[in-house]
């Protein structure tokens, strides 16, 4: 329990507690199958908008109040669907929808004004670069000098565990004080660690570590080393996160998205003609 800024005892918003909206984002996006990088931007909003000075006010209390910041996470996911997925997607997931499936918890006003609050916070520019994208682009440019090494099936495990990796990155607060790249870079490695034949992974391993040094741009190697060393505990062992500090969470274990409930989503979203659900 802390002391809100206005004097309020309440208890602020914990890693944990974006770990749990960042699971309810997915399972949203999952159950109408659509593309789930648009979580990833959904969160990096978030994170962006919550630490921009321009915005300490909201900032101030979505830390402090639980419903407020659902309220960020949700129309962010909303501002996300209409950037990413085809117009016909956006026309069926429009703000109505989300106040549906919060349960009317947030009203259509709720979420369009947060949405305007939120763009402008962030000076309208929300398409910031992905880690997958980033990941993707790194590999366009590594795995072709390992045509004639690495058979077709090799280069698709690659690709769908640093998909894989970097979606698990968003649920852990961690990643998101780190560069995409730096989660890209970090996936990859772990990837190419999985890769059998030991040839190819240690040449794919040097000729990463030669792409790294070539374009200085990246982050150091000790920041490196050690997103890459989380991203493989991550994976090892997603269901038990430490926080960022390294200490265990306190003993409250209320699920801040548990007003947001999912019983209504199947409901709600597969009543459209245009969405298809699993």
């Amino acid at each position: 329990q802390s002391l809100s800024p206005d004097g309020m005892s309440t208890r602020i918003v914990t890693p944990s507690d974006r770990m749990m909206m960042v699971d309810w984002c997915y399972s949203i996006i999952d159950l109408v199958q659509l593309n789930r990088e648009t979580v990833e931007l959904a969160m990096d909003m978030v994170d962006r908008f919550l630490s921009k000075p321009s915005s300490v006010v909201i900032t101030s209390r979505a830390l402090y109040d639980r419903r407020q910041y659902q309220l960020i996470v949700v129309t962010a996911l909303y501002i996300a669907v209409k950037k990413i997925e085809p117009a016909h997607i956006v026309n069926a997931m429009n703000s109505q929808l989300f106040s549906d499936v919060s349960q009317g918890m947030y009203s259509v006003q709720d979420i369009e004004h947060m949405e305007i609050t939120i763009l402008q916070g962030l000076d309208w520019r929300v398409c910031a670069p992905t880690s997958i994208q980033m990941a993707n682009h790194i590999l366009s440019l590594v795995l072709p000098h390992f045509a004639n090494t690495m058979d077709d099936v090799t280069s698709a495990f690659v690709l769908d565990e640093v998909r894989f990796q970097t979606e698990l990155a968003v649920r852990d607060y961690y990643f998101a004080m780190q560069r995409p790249s730096t989660v890209a870079v970090a996936a990859i490695f772990n990837a190419l660690d999985q890769v059998d034949n030991s040839r190819t992974s240690e040449d794919c391993h040097l000729a990463l570590f030669a792409f790294l040094i070539a374009n200085g741009e990246f982050a150091c190697h000790e920041d490196l080393l050690a997103a890459t060393n989380r991203l493989y505990c991550l994976v090892e062992n997603n269901d038990c996160l430490p926080n960022v500090n390294g200490n265990s969470d306190d003993d409250d274990n209320t699920d801040v998205s548990t007003q947001v409930s999912e019983a209504s989503i199947e409901t709600k979203i597969c009543s459209s003609k245009v969405l298809t659900c699993k």
